[in-house]
């Protein structure tokens, strides 16, 4: 919320209704992405149709290292001028394939960039593909300081139609819905952050496959239900707006704090909710924690996956969002 009420100061009444419609936009967009995909309906399974996986265990350290060296291996950047400024987007696509999908997202800071015309800056830059880095010249190469961290000890907890509740260092871990292959858990604080798997077990004990799976990190509603009323909000916002109810950015402000949540759907939070379906009937699942993480740090270095080098920029103001074509620094 402070974030978004930052975006209207110093803006003109006609830049903040663009900033309101901008935003509803993007939020209708992605209501319309969720209604794409249709939600699975509980099914009930007979024994001969059930579909079993192998029990779910912690990976080794050494496996664990060695997705990580083949992930360092193949990963760059990509470099996206807004003028006058630039960001780096970590190109990390192989993360969600080649079975590296586990891996836990690392932190990359730079430690010093190397751009193309010769010279260097080594002042240190999130790369969280947000940040600016004041510059107009193709940058070749980064030195990056990296951090991530990987589960060394993991708890169990299980849960039943008669066990719906228990506890994980005081966060508790609820089920919310069970029928048939359906589950869907809530879990709070440290339970929500340290989860790494939700096991299904029929009535033989046997574990069963997936058949799909989501998660959505909201403190007490579904994810669509706040992400609806937010995009009601924003709309009326623009409507009163338009019948002319504001007269200037403090007004609009002060309507901006009372309509809106404190929280955007897209807020991270300290709870969330995870539903999942599976290839079987559900009697019981096992949920397993992060009780214990092996923190890593280390310097890589990340390679322009996308130079520029003919000498000319496309680039994009940020205060005007114009596209133009701009000479840049480097050599060529």
């Amino acid at each position: 919320m402070l974030e978004f009420l930052a975006a209207f100061d110093g803006k003109t009444m006609a830049e903040a209704r663009e900033i309101l419609s901008n935003h509803d936009q993007e939020i209708a967009h992605y209501i319309d992405f969720l209604k794409a995909f249709k939600e699975e309906a509980p099914k009930s399974y007979k024994a001969d149709e059930e579909k079993f996986d192998e029990p779910y265990t912690l990976p080794s350290p050494e496996s664990v290292k060695a997705k990580y060296t083949a992930y360092f291996a193949a990963i760059g950047f990509k470099q996206q001028v807004v003028y006058p400024n630039f960001l780096v987007v970590v190109e990390d696509t192989r993360r969600r394939s080649d079975g590296l999908g586990d891996l836990e997202v690392p932190g990359f800071e730079t430690e010093k960039i190397f751009f193309h015309d010769g010279s260097s800056d080594n002042k240190k830059y999130l790369l969280d593909g947000a940040t600016k880095i004041v510059a107009i010249k193709t940058a070749d190469s980064i030195l990056t300081n990296v951090n991530y961290s990987y589960t060394t000890k993991m708890v169990k907890v299980t849960l039943d139609k008669s066990n719906r509740s228990q506890t994980y260092k005081g966060a508790e871990i609820k089920i919310v819905k069970l029928d048939d292959n359906r589950v869907k858990l809530m879990m709070r604080d440290s339970a929500y952050q340290n989860y790494l798997y939700v096991e299904a077990l029929n009535k033989d004990g046997k574990p069963l496959d997936y058949s799909s799976r989501t998660s959505s990190a909201m403190e007490s509603a579904d994810f669509k239900e706040i992400l609806n009323d937010y995009s009601k909000a924003l709309k009326n916002l623009i409507k009163q707006f338009d019948k002319g109810v504001y007269k200037d950015i403090a007004s609009l402000k002060k309507a901006i704090a009372a309509q809106i949540s404190d929280k955007s759907p897209f807020d991270d939070t300290t709870s969330g909710f995870t539903e999942n379906y599976y290839h079987g009937n559900i009697d019981k699942v096992n949920v397993y924690l992060s009780d214990g993480r092996n923190k890593i740090k280390q310097q890589t270095v990340l390679q322009n996956i996308e130079p520029n080098y003919t000498g000319y920029t496309l680039t994009q103001d940020e205060k005007t969002s114009a596209l133009d074509l701009k000479i840049s620094q480097v050599n060529t």
